[in-house]
């Protein structure tokens, strides 16, 4: 039996259901709201990798971290959803990165800090030997970015690189861009999902500038 030619009047896109990485206990299920649009609207991670950083059809994705990782795995999930094409990789090895970035003609990618200190601890040699001229815009996430390392990568693959936070519960992000880093350094952006309440101990908002 083959599949129906035309699109099926009551379509919905579903929603999956991704874990906590378990860092601060055990990985706990987290259930997302059922997206209320059709199959080809974008939501979630999606809609914020192509929004952000311009991911579509055209995009190459290097993964670079295990897909037991919630950023990893939905971003690689975005990528496809999107119509571009992902290259994960085994195991990270920052020249067989950096290789990968050549070979594949890579357009994006995502990181963690721990990615970029192995990235520059090659001897220059090294990394002058591959070709990062494909990369369109780089991302990092998950624990804070030293100033210094995050100078380093923009001097070495240009204002590109952004940074984002958020959780798997998808309860609030911020992110900023390469060129509002270097305008204020050590910024981690603007919320873009969310609203930012700055409290005191006792949990009371506090006006700005506090």
């Amino acid at each position: 039996e083959t599949l129906p030619s035309d699109p099926i009047a009551d379509e919905e896109p579903g929603q999956d259901m991704v874990y906590s990485s378990g860092t601060t206990g055990n990985p706990k299920g987290i259930k997302h709201p059922r997206p209320t649009g059709g199959i080809s609207e974008l939501t979630g991670v999606s809609k914020l990798a192509h929004g952000l950083y311009g991911m579509g059809p055209r995009s190459v994705y290097l993964c670079p971290a295990p897909l037991y990782h919630a950023a990893p795995l939905r971003f690689s999930m975005a990528a496809v959803q999107l119509g571009g094409t992902v290259v994960i990789m085994e195991k990270f090895d920052p020249e067989e990165a950096l290789a990968a970035i050549e070979r594949y003609r890579v357009t994006h990618a995502q990181w963690v800090p721990t990615h970029f200190v192995r990235m520059l601890k090659l001897p220059p040699s090294v990394r002058e030997r591959y070709d990062m001229s494909s990369l369109v815009s780089t991302f990092h996430a998950a624990a804070p970015c030293p100033s210094e390392i995050k100078q380093q990568m923009i001097d070495w693959w240009g204002p590109i690189v952004h940074e984002y936070y958020g959780s798997s519960e998808l309860n609030g992000l911020t992110a900023a861009t390469a060129q509002e880093w270097l305008s204020r350094k050590g910024t981690v952006g603007r919320a873009v999902m969310g609203t930012i309440h700055i409290c005191d101990e006792a949990g009371e908002p506090v006006p700005p500038r506090t």
